[in-house]
């Protein structure tokens, strides 16, 4: 659902010491976003569960329409889903 802004204590000797590996990025790839499509489609009940957390869907055509659907998204708790009509 994003990355903290706030730094995350992470006891790294704990890690270390029962073996794990920790891997992270910070952009989703197309096979990301597959895999979740076809999540939801397998488990609609989940959609029912994400739709909580969503504000608005915002239609998006221009570099104008994304600007303003990003300063939204930044005055709210909640996320912000932009419809690409392009």
């Amino acid at each position: 659902m994003g990355v903290s802004e706030q730094p995350i204590p992470v006891n790294t000797r704990m890690v270390l010491e029962r073996g794990l590996t920790l891997i992270g990025r910070s952009r989703s790839t197309t096979e990301d976003f597959a895999a979740t499509r076809d999540l939801l489609e397998a488990h609609p009940e989940m959609q029912q569960s994400l739709r909580r957390i969503i504000r608005e869907t915002i239609p998006v055509s221009t570099i104008d329409d994304m600007n303003n659907a990003f300063n939204t998204d930044f005055s709210s708790p909640y996320k912000t889903v932009m419809e690409w009509l392009v």
